[in-house]
């Protein structure tokens, strides 16, 4: 055989994506497919998994969070947020996504949370209005030893 290159194929089925992955050889001055690895039809026509919900107190833990924090940092709220040590340091040294937002007494309306609850560790992605500005950003709540949802934290790295 000669040369090897991957290629791959993509094609639309009414509404659904078809991919297939092909090895081409280069031999005798032409190219020519040396394998072929066909969609996974059961994936692909299969339905989709059911959305994740979360347990309504964890919904709410999210909720009550994400609120008490935007309105702290738009200076709707005159006290931090309730959290584990951890993100409380966060928002002490200013380590959090909104400590850069202009205090403007707005208070803030939420407009969408989506929660992956893992575990103990439940990622959630906040997006919040506030006196017409867009905020979004995500924190992370902690199941602590008592059973109850605390914000834990912040990404590292910023927001």
């Amino acid at each position: 055989m000669g040369r090897p290159a991957p290629a791959g194929l993509v094609a639309r089925a009414g509404r659904y994506t078809l991919d297939a992955d092909l090895a081409l050889a280069y031999v005798g001055g032409r190219w020519h497919v040396s394998a072929l690895v066909p969609p996974d039809f059961d994936t692909v026509f299969s339905p989709p998994p059911p959305p994740v919900s979360a347990p309504p107190v964890l919904d709410a833990a999210a909720r009550t969070f994400a609120l008490a924090y935007a309105n702290y940092r738009t200076g709707a709220g005159t006290h931090p947020p309730a959290g584990t040590p951890t993100i409380e340091r966060q928002i002490a040294a200013r380590q959090d996504p909104l400590a850069a937002i202009a205090h403007t007494g707005a208070a803030a309306r939420l407009l969408g949370l989506q929660l992956l609850p893992e575990g103990d560790v439940t990622p959630v992605d906040a997006t919040v209005n506030a006196g017409g500005r867009r905020l979004a950003f995500t924190f992370f709540l902690q199941q602590n030893a008592r059973g109850h949802w605390l914000a834990g934290s912040f990404p590292i790295g910023g927001p």
